[in-house]
């Protein structure tokens, strides 16, 4: 699983995008664990180098909803395995894995 420092907030560090950059990259980071899951952001990067959280605005997925499910980069574990959500964005897709050895924990 891969932990990037993006979060779920715009980060002051990174400038925000100009009113007329487009999305060049989308990243997903998950690694806030909460009781029986875990939240992931989706965060683009524009063709003017700004940044901006996407979270809410991504269409989220899980690779298998018998292992975990996703709302709005909440996701909820249902069995023990290893899964992989998705945020999608405009024409772009981002992805991380998760597993979880016990439903409810990571």
């Amino acid at each position: 699983m891969a932990v990037t420092a993006f979060g779920c907030q715009d980060s002051p560090l990174a400038p925000a995008p100009s009113v007329d950059a487009a999305v060049v990259k989308l990243f997903v980071s998950c690694g806030q664990w909460i009781p029986g899951g875990a939240v992931c952001a989706a965060r683009g990067v524009y063709s003017d180098a700004g940044q901006r959280d996407l979270t809410r605005e991504s269409l989220w997925e899980s690779s298998d909803a018998s292992l975990a499910t996703v709302n709005l980069g909440r996701v909820t574990f249902v069995a023990p395995g290893k899964v992989t959500i998705r945020a999608i964005h405009q024409a772009f897709t981002a992805s991380d894995e998760l597993s979880t050895t016990h439903p409810g924990r990571p």
